[in-house]
């Protein structure tokens, strides 16, 4: 979302960052997420990953971290609910130490207490599931998984990659699928490079016999026939989930969708 928002032109430069557009701008978010309905996805992410007390503490807003949060979900279910097909709303769950800083993983007592919160906001705004993206350590994975499972919402996880197929943090990838799976992961997906880097972790995740997909970033120069080549390979081998990493906006997901959703059970996810 924080790409998409950039695209459309809101100033990142607000003191919330991405999470100001849910007050001051919650028209461009609707927008955004009516585009990618428009593209053929089935599951949008609320913008939820920049409301958690953690993040809001920093500007003296953590107080507004229900209601935000409950916001960004309404915005997301308000334009789900104008589609004609079934769309769901995915509530999002983040690193608490960022996406790119696994040595920043807090202790294990914040890592289950705050994502435990988080996820009860997400349930208690209605949102339909939980993605949890971008974890570099089996260690917040797990727990982010556990706290979504415990509130009774299905689970997404995505797991962030190095050019050497493991965790960002170091974490064996088959090792961190086993035990986020044993924990309530329904769907386990990679992120976190290009599609030349992120083809053969993929084909590797694959092989691990459980529901997998991929998250992959999308460069200046990627073209849509690439795109598309590349979620083609990812659905032959098995995958049951594409969504959209840096650079993926309604014309990448219309690209995907224009050659996966016809074929039955596929689906995507903006």
């Amino acid at each position: 979302m924080s790409w998409a928002l950039e695209q459309s032109g809101f100033p990142m430069t607000l003191q919330l960052g991405p999470a100001a557009a849910i007050r001051e701008s919650p028209d461009v978010l609707a927008r955004i997420h009516r585009d990618f309905v428009a593209a053929g996805v089935h599951v949008l992410r609320a913008e939820t990953s920049h409301t958690t007390p953690r993040v809001l503490r920093a500007v003296g807003y953590e107080y507004r971290a229900a209601a935000l949060t409950s916001r960004a979900v309404d915005i997301a279910l308000e334009a789900a609910q104008e589609s004609s097909t079934t769309v769901a709303v995915a509530g999002v769950l983040e690193p608490l130490g960022g996406r790119d800083a696994p040595d920043q993983t807090p202790p294990e007592a914040a890592l289950h207490e705050e994502h435990a919160e988080q996820a009860e906001r997400l349930r208690a705004a209605g949102a339909d599931l939980v993605m949890v993206q971008g974890m570099g350590t089996l260690r917040e994975a797990v727990a982010a998984v556990g706290a979504a499972a415990s509130v009774g919402l299905p689970v997404l996880l995505s797991f962030a990659v190095g050019a050497d197929g493991r965790l960002t943090g170091g974490d064996d990838l088959a090792l961190a699928v086993s035990a986020t799976r044993a924990a309530g992961a329904e769907v386990v997906c990679v992120e976190g490079g290009t599609l030349e880097v992120l083809d053969p972790i993929a084909r590797r995740l694959g092989e691990l016999g459980v529901p997998w997909g991929v998250v992959p970033e999308v460069a200046v120069r990627t073209t849509a026939r690439r795109l598309g080549s590349f979620a083609a390979r990812a659905r032959t081998r098995g995958a049951c989930l594409i969504a959209g990493g840096a650079g993926y906006g309604p014309g990448e997901a219309r690209t995907i969708a224009g050659l996966l959703l016809a074929e039955e059970g596929e689906r995507a996810i903006a």
